[in-house]
């Protein structure tokens, strides 16, 4: 079976593609292929599109949707990335920090990426959207500066 082209545009509309985060914010398939730089001085919450609320062909318009999450200053408070309540646990992922041996993989889906408070600048995690499930690919200075939830 050969490979096919599925899905829409990599990123939507044109705009700013590199975006600071400090506060709660719900992401649409518009914000596909912006970079996020994380600077939050409290505990924020970020949810992925949520795709228990989109038809049929909007689930596979995107198809495609990615987006970048870069630690920018030291967190005042976790920065919790992932799905949204009526998504449930959709995220596949795993995670690599220098200091570690062995990376971390998830067997099962998760909820949420978590960049913890220990978390410092250049921490980073990359994510895409199949049509069915995100997938994240994270690394960071430290093993324990991002969490799976």
């Amino acid at each position: 079976m050969a490979n096919a082209k599925v899905g829409g545009r990599a990123a939507y509309g044109i705009g700013a593609f590199v975006e600071k985060l400090d506060s709660n914010r719900a992401l649409t398939v518009g914000d596909s292929g912006k970079v996020f730089m994380l600077a939050n001085t409290g505990a924020i919450t970020v949810t992925f599109p949520d795709i228990s609320a989109m038809s049929t062909q909007e689930k596979e318009a995107a198809i495609g949707w990615n987006a970048t999450f870069i630690v920018r200053s030291t967190p005042g408070g976790a920065a919790t990335i992932g799905c949204s309540s009526g998504d449930g646990n959709l995220l596949f992922g795993s995670h690599v920090g220098a200091d570690d041996i062995n990376g971390v993989g998830l067997n099962s889906a998760a909820d949420d990426l978590i960049f913890g408070t220990a978390a410092v600048p250049g921490d980073r995690a990359r994510v895409i959207y199949d049509g069915v499930y995100y997938y994240a690919w994270a690394q960071s200075a430290d093993g324990d500066h991002i969490t799976w939830g």
